[in-house]
């Protein structure tokens, strides 16, 4: 019998295979036991490690990646690979806030030199463009007379005197840093030096009129925008810059908030007395500096009584002053305290010159007159005028008095026509005596409403009676109540001019 094999001994009874397992598995857990101590190390050496740079941080991690990779290769305690790997994370999420912090500085840096560069674009050509608004303004706009001064307490600002404080902080800066900050910090010094100009603003000398108060707060306001979007963006994110510039902004904005109230507080005295000066020129000038016009407008007051911009001008027949501030927004159909209009303080101050004998003020109070009147409609409380003879009167008592009885009838009886129809009881056509007394005379309403408008009965019914068109003694005709209807306040019926205002210019006594 042949026996068929490679060696001594069959293949499955070579007692080498037994020993090559044993062999390649010491082997294994020989090396497992190494990347577990492997993995031990570098934990401590992370543990160790002071982690105060961004080199040593990547150090660490490039450590703990290889030892992790061995461990993952021999199967390494997973307990072990598990606190490996939460401690990577850590340090992956440093490296990572690191760089951010380092991206964000230079972005904040970079910012900064742009930023600079940007304002200082920015401020040469509002620079230019102002030149050139202010020679426009020398030809287009109204011209200030030389003489004008207006005296005005201009209090000492204590805001102005923080922000120069803060602002001197800020200038007086000093960092000991890179040479790259250091160079951008003196670029931002000697720009917020050259560009914001405060240093002069501080040194001029106190404003005299509302023109160079207004001057003043369009200087600042021009400074503020640039130098407010500069702190908020140009900032970097470390050091004390963000702090100081902060408090320049916030007493630029305080000094900014307090000239703008010495101008709104300022702006209404000047404009009064710009429109007393009777220089049209002068009052555009005031209005085209003004800010807030309807503000300054509500403040221009007369002390005595309450008469607003357009009432002062009207006294004093300045009819283009009128028309400037009416350009501006000015009410031209304002009411005083005193109730009156522009048009009847012009009538009221004009009627005045027929005793004081001034007919230059006449004549400028004559055009006065009819430019409120016939151009801007304004409407007369106290006078009106008698179209035929082309003369104002005063609003005759007599007119005043047939006005309320004509309000008490209409109130009771909802209309003329139909007060007409209760009142005549029997529908005759008339009304006579003991219907009206039975109307009002009787105890009730109607009577007290005629106590209260200060009427008796009797002279009611004889008024009504004169007025009757058809001559009919002691007897109210619908001719009466027909011709009251067409009476109102501003006497616009010709009829009712002839009956209430004739007597007045001829002298005799009004109905």
């Amino acid at each position: 019998m042949a026996v068929v094999a490679q060696g001594f001994y069959p293949r499955e009874l070579d007692p080498r295979l037994p020993l090559q397992g044993l062999i390649q598995r010491a082997r294994a857990k020989q090396e497992k036991a190494m990347a577990e101590m492997k993995l031990e190390d570098a934990m401590q050496h992370v543990a160790q490690c002071p982690l105060d740079n961004i080199i040593q941080i990547q150090q660490c991690i490039n450590m703990l990646q290889d030892a992790m990779q061995k461990g993952e290769e021999t199967g390494a305690n997973p307990v072990l690979m598990f606190a490996v790997e939460e401690l990577l994370t850590d340090l992956r999420g440093r490296k990572a806030r690191h760089d951010e912090f380092h991206s964000e500085r230079i972005a904040a840096w970079h910012h900064l030199q742009q930023s600079c560069i940007q304002l200082h674009n920015s401020a040469s050509a509002a620079l230019k463009e102002r030149k050139a608004l202010q020679a426009a303004f020398q030809e287009r706009s109204p011209k200030v007379p030389s003489g004008y001064k207006e005296e005005l307490p201009v209090p000492s600002c204590s805001v102005s005197k923080s922000l120069q404080v803060s602002l001197g902080h800020f200038l007086e800066l000093g960092l000991n840093s890179t040479d790259d900050i250091q160079a951008e910090t003196e670029n931002l010094l000697e720009l917020l030096i050259s560009v914001a100009g405060l240093k002069d603003f501080f040194q001029l000398p106190p404003p005299t009129d509302v023109f160079q108060l207004n001057d003043r707060q369009v200087d600042l306001a021009s400074i503020y925008p640039n130098f407010k979007e500069f702190a908020d963006v140009a900032s970097p994110p470390i050091g004390p810059i963000p702090g100081l510039l902060k408090d320049c902004v916030r007493d630029f904005q305080k000094l900014l908030d307090t000239w703008a109230k010495l101008v709104a507080e300022a702006m209404p005295r000047g404009l009064l007395q710009a429109i007393l000066s009777g220089s049209s020129d002068l009052v555009a000038a005031c209005l085209y500096v003004c800010v807030d016009k309807p503000a300054v407008f509500a403040q221009v007051r007369d002390e005595r009584t309450g008469a607003g911009a357009v009432h002062v001008a009207a006294a004093e027949g300045h009819t283009t002053i009128i028309k400037v501030l009416v350009e501006n927004g000015a009410d031209v159909h304002e009411v005083s305290l005193n109730g009156q209009s522009a048009l009847d303080v012009a009538i009221e101050t004009l009627q005045k010159q027929a005793i004081d004998v001034d007919l230059q003020l006449a004549g400028r109070l004559q055009e006065t007159v009819d430019l409120l009147h016939n151009e801007y409609k304004v409407i007369s409380y106290d006078y009106v005028k008698y179209k035929k003879r082309g003369a104002w009167f005063k609003r005759p008592e007599t007119m005043l008095k047939w006005l309320r009885i004509k309000q008490l009838l209409e109130h009771h009886f909802e209309n003329l026509k139909k007060a007409f129809l209760e009142i005549d009881t029997n529908h005759s056509g008339g009304i006579v005596k003991y219907e009206w007394e039975a109307m009002f005379g009787a105890e009730g309403q109607v009577k007290d409403a005629l106590a209260a408008a200060d009427l008796e009965s009797n002279d009611v019914f004889g008024m009504l009676d004169g007025l009757d068109m058809e001559g009919k003694d002691m007897v109210i005709t619908k001719s009466a109540f027909e011709l009251l209807d067409l009476l109102d306040w501003h006497l616009t019926s010709d009829i009712w001019q002839d009956i209430l205002l004739k007597p007045l210019f001829a002298g005799e006594p009004s109905q």
